[in-house]
Order: C-alpha cells, then sequence, then structure tokens
C-alpha cells in the first residue's frame, strides 16, 4: 500500500519538475539525470532494503 502511494505522488510530481528543470537544462540531460537518479535510487532500496532476496549479478567466464 505504502510504495503505491509513494509511486503516485513521485509519478505525479514528475511533470511539475520537468516544468521547472526545462528552463535551466536541455532536455536529454533532464532525462538522463531522472535516469540516474531513479537507478541509483533503485540499487540502494535493493541492497539496503531486500538484501538476499535479490542477488547481483555476475560475470561468467
Amino acid at each position: 500500500m505504502f510504495l503505491g502511494i509513494l509511486f503516485t505522488i513521485l509519478w505525479a510530481s514528475g511533470a511539475v519538475s520537468v516544468k521547472f528543470g526545462l528552463l535551466s537544462a536541455p532536455p536529454l540531460i533532464m532525462g538522463t539525470i531522472r535516469f540516474l537518479l531513479a537507478g541509483g535510487l533503485l540499487l540502494l532500496y535493493i541492497y539496503f532494503f531486500k538484501k538476499g532476496t535479490y542477488r547481483m549479478p555476475h560475470t561468467t567466464g
């Protein structure tokens, strides 16, 4: 339930942040920063809260 509410709040705030952000940065830079930030936050969430549930990828060779 909490994750659903958090997702809704973050999704709704995305449009507002893009409107303000486009005044100071190009769209490609904004998209790249949002992608890297979201990916980093998800990796931290998995590492700290779901430790042992998901395995990190390993190279074989």
